[in-house]
């Protein structure tokens, strides 16, 4: 299991990749529904993180071609089965559902850490670390249960698990220079007591989401 400074370690090499490339890619909406499993922002956190994110908008100029999440949509993604045709068909759906209720029957609740602001080209994130691994425990038994996978390339050793806050289509190569910006703004602590399957779409550079079942944690 990856300890806390190695997964600072990791997200700070992410950082130094992304410093050479910021703003030069941009995000991409894209109208197929898409099928995710996240852990939900938990209300507690709501108001910091909505000035997280009121701060970082005020640095980028505005544009529609944004798409900055509310807070109900915040979420850290555990996996993403992928899209119905591609990486599994219809058929599927209750089996991923039931393969995540028998993993979190038994999955005892627990907190993560919120900290440093990062960024994957076209994604302004937050980075999530956990000092006792459970979120890698809860990502490996779930990859283990479920075969789908829309980036296999990003499982089990390769989860970073953060949270997404925009998603820039607009020009943003200003932000990383802007004199208020920090990408070091503390850590706050996180409950985490369910999680949720849900059918994602952000065509028209609007997240809309339909929860297709919601898991409280077991224990």
């Amino acid at each position: 299991m990856r300890g806390y400074q190695e997964q600072i370690g990791q997200f700070n090499n992410i950082w130094e990749a992304a410093k050479e490339i910021f703003g030069n890619a941009l995000w991409q909406d894209d109208p197929t529904i898409l099928y995710c499993i996240n852990i939900p922002l938990h209300p507690s956190c709501y108001e910091h993180m909505r000035v997280v994110s009121d701060n970082l908008q005020s640095m980028v100029p505005a544009s529609l071609a944004n798409l900055w999440l509310y807070n109900e949509d915040m979420h850290i993604t555990l996996m993403i089965p992928g899209r119905m045709a591609d990486q599994f068909q219809e058929g599927d759906i209750d089996s991923i559902r039931g393969s995540i209720e028998k993993v979190v029957q038994n999955f005892p609740k627990f907190s993560v850490e919120l900290g440093n602001i990062n960024y994957f080209p076209g994604t302004i994130f937050r980075e999530v670390y956990d000092r006792n691994g459970n979120i890698f425990a809860l990502h490996n038994q779930l990859a283990d249960s479920i075969p789908f996978d829309l980036h296999p390339e990003y499982r089990y050793e390769n989860y970073n698990p953060h949270m997404s806050i925009g998603y820039l289509a607009g020009e943003h190569k200003g932000l990383i220079k802007h004199p208020k910006f920090n990408r070091e703004i503390g850590v706050v602590e996180m409950k985490v007591e369910k999680i949720y399957f849900s059918a994602v779409t952000d065509a028209g550079h609007v997240y809309q989401q339909k929860i297709l079942g919601e898991f409280p944690l077991g224990k």
